[in-house]
């Protein structure tokens, strides 16, 4: 009976002592969790993503649409054609950089153009779209400019500062000629503004047998074109006048959708704009159907074909949390942000952010401390979906406050399929609806289709 009584009072002593031993547990657990709480390190996307190349990388989403040689009077066009594209840029950039930057600049008129263009010697160039001359800047490696003295494109209702060369569409080179002290390169805006630079003794020159030597390892991604000249404003543009075949692709609509399958993609994504997903506000269902994530720092929102990142009254990210370059407002690192976060969505699900397509910078607006970058989808340097933007970024005196994702998939299919010569185009376009701005390449959005193949289209 004394060893039954003995044995109970262990067992209670054993009992008292493991519930002693649990609350102590407890304590620590919940105080190292306040403590964590309380000294979590803050977000730092450099340590989410990899480094990028930046001047590499804001080359490429600058790359003119189409280039047009000319040598010994063949004319011969690039459309299209990634690689190729980025070594004539490679070779053209430091001329261009000192025509940015340097030389005396006069007004040209469209004849002067028209002759400059049709030259026998010369390079054409034309940009995807209109941008301002800082920006161009960029893509010939000038990545110095300040906001506060470029050329940005605005909306209708905004103006923008015009510092040297205003706005640029296209712009026309001519190689260095022998027993000359000058190189002269001629610009374009959209509304038929001409300004020709005059560089006197230049730093770097390009020759016939340059261009000659581009052709020679390239020729076969170059296509003959023409110059076609407008009877009603004497405008000239070129036309590819070849049949060639393009790569083929598969596009897939909805891939926001990935996000709300897979918890670890999910959870990078919010992570990537510093929302901690254990740490969430409310995560709800909209009434259009989309899905919200709320915490301090702002709101990720995944809707069917977006995912939209919105800030809160006070947050942002900074400038320095996106390119580890420090807070410098200069235009390249607001660019480079912008191209960092678009990796870094990109490395959460690649299907997320276009899939095997790339960025184009298409627009740039800044005023008053804001400065708001759009960029739209492209492969092989050939545009995607024209009429909707891939990715838009907007910043607030260095902070990032809101960025939009159009979320699509295009695919290499590895195949490639003919297509008709952008001079054909253009006469119907001129027989349908009158002389045409331009006509350029575009993959338009065709989700049914297993294969789709670029088609011209007309402004």
């Amino acid at each position: 009976m004394k060893k039954s009584r003995l044995a109970d009072r262990l067992l209670l002593l054993a009992a008292a002592l493991l519930l002693v031993l649990l609350a102590f547990l407890t304590l620590w657990l919940i105080s190292a969790f306040r403590q964590n709480s309380r000294t979590a390190a803050d977000f730092d996307l450099t340590a989410a993503i990899s480094n990028r190349n930046t001047e590499e990388d804001i080359a490429t989403c600058l790359l003119p649409e189409f280039a047009g040689i000319s040598v010994d009077g063949e004319r011969l066009g690039l459309v299209g054609s990634e690689n190729a594209m980025r070594e004539l840029t490679r070779t053209l950039a430091p001329l261009l950089s000192e025509a940015l930057s340097s030389g005396s600049v006069r007004e040209g008129s469209e004849e002067e153009w028209a002759a400059f263009a049709e030259a026998e010697n010369s390079v054409y160039l034309r940009l995807h779209s209109e941008l301002g001359d800082a920006i161009v800047s960029l893509f010939t490696r000038v990545a110095s400019e300040s906001l506060a003295g470029a050329s940005f494109r605005t909306p209708p209702e905004g103006s923008g500062s015009s510092r040297r060369m205003g706005y640029l569409s296209e712009i026309v080179l001519h190689p260095y000629a022998r027993g000359e002290n000058f190189e002269e390169t001629a610009f374009r805006s959209a509304d038929g503004t001409v300004r020709i630079v005059t560089v006197t003794m230049p730093n770097t020159i390009l020759s016939a047998e340059d261009l000659s030597r581009f052709v020679g390892i390239f020729r076969g991604a170059l296509r003959s074109f023409a110059f076609r000249r407008s009877a009603a404003d004497g405008r000239v543009q070129p036309v590819v006048t070849d049949q060639f075949f393009a790569p083929c692709v598969l596009m897939t609509e909805n891939t926001a959708s990935f996000v709300m399958e897979s918890v670890q993609e999910r959870n990078a994504v919010l992570t990537l704009f510093g929302l901690n997903p254990d740490k969430l506000l409310s995560a709800r269902e909209e009434s259009d159907g989309a899905t919200s994530y709320v915490a301090t720092r702002g709101e990720i929102i995944v809707g069917e074909t977006s995912l939209t990142y919105r800030a809160t009254s006070e947050s942002g990210i900074g400038l320095a949390a996106l390119t580890g370059n420090g807070e410098s407002g200069n235009l390249a690192n607001y660019v480079s942000a912008a191209l960092r976060l678009y990796d870094g969505i990109k490395a959460a699900n690649r299907h997320l952010a276009g899939g095997d397509a790339s960025l184009l910078l298409t627009s740039v607006y800044a005023a008053e401390g804001t400065v708001r970058l759009v960029f739209h989808y492209v492969y092989d340097n050939i545009r995607v979906i024209a009429d909707r933007p891939a990715f838009t970024a907007e910043f607030e005196n260095g902070l990032l406050r809101a960025a939009e994702l159009y979320t699509v998939s295009v695919q290499s299919l590895g195949n490639r399929e003919e297509v008709m010569a952008g001079s054909w185009f253009y006469r119907w376009m001129e027989a349908k609806r009158g002389v045409p701005g331009r006509v350029f390449l575009t993959y338009r959005a065709d989700f049914l289709s297993e294969s789709v193949a670029p088609e011209w289209a007309g402004e």
